[in-house]
């Protein structure tokens, strides 16, 4: 007869505590970090190739969805965000002008940019669609499976109303550059963010959509804005710099409709 092991003992202390920092990490991060604001004009704009535009070309259509990272907090001027910072290397490559637009709020989750953000994209045809989301996920201790979840539901959504965009979703970030958090916080939360990195992967992939690891981009805190968490302007600059290089030719097979009333002057 085998011998019997006695039951482990729960440790409920511990396991209220690492409950604990999962519901309130976010709370305590909202707490400790500056406060810090999308420039104002930060939603819409053109960029123009800087070499001049090729002869007869209609301007491509950029639109960046996601969480605070898209809607610019971080940066000063609206020419420093993500967006903006993309549709100026696009435009350099393709030699057209780019129109770009953000549907991106602060603190939003995968799920929020399903109910309240992507329906933005309804309408005019858009040329390229970029997400960036996956900290406030992370932060607020979403579970991978639901997680997973939620961005099948949002990609699927893009698909749906925007079914000729070319879309690339950015991973997530790599918490230990961020000098905001503790060493022992950010390596946690390191492990977990490639966790969710690996769904983001995995969605793409089942989508045949582009995807960046943005956590090999090798951000420095010069790279960071001032509350050293978000990406500042230089940080804007190396993200755009993934996102373009995953970002196919584009061509012009789509003829242009501005009745939504984007900028194209």
């Amino acid at each position: 007869m085998a011998p019997r092991i006695a039951p482990r003992k729960i440790d409920v202390a511990g396991v209220r505590r690492a409950l604990d920092v999962r519901q309130t990490l976010h709370e305590r991060l909202a707490a400790s970090t500056p406060r810090l604001h999308a420039p104002a004009g930060a939603e819409t704009g053109v960029a123009r190739p800087t070499t001049g535009t090729v002869d007869g070309t209609r301007p491509l259509t950029l639109v960046v969805l996601g969480e605070s990272t898209a809607l610019g907090i971080g940066c000063d001027r609206p020419e420093e965000i993500l967006a903006a910072r993309l549709a100026q290397r696009l435009a350099d490559r393709e030699g057209r002008p780019v129109s770009w637009r953000t549907a991106a709020a602060d603190g939003a989750t995968a799920d929020h940019c399903t109910t309240h953000l992507v329906d933005r994209l309804a309408g005019d045809p858009v040329d390229v669609v970029a997400v960036a989301l996956g900290v406030n996920d992370l932060i607020r201790g979403r579970r991978p499976a639901v997680f997973a979840r939620d961005v099948e539901a949002l990609v699927t959504r893009v698909r749906g109303l925007q079914p000729g965009a070319v879309v690339v979703l950015s991973g997530l970030p790599d918490p230990t550059t961020m000098p905001l958090l503790p060493a022992p916080v950010a390596a946690l939360l390191a492990r977990r963010a490639a966790t969710l990195d690996e769904r983001v992967a995995a969605t793409a992939e089942r989508h045949r959509m582009a995807y960046v690891p943005v956590r090999d981009v090798p951000l420095k805190a010069e790279h960071l804005a001032a509350d050293g968490f978000h990406p500042g302007p230089a940080g804007c600059v190396l993200w755009a710099e993934q996102l373009a290089a995953a970002i196919p030719p584009l061509d012009q097979r789509r003829p242009a409709r501005w009745a939504g009333g984007w900028p194209v002057d």
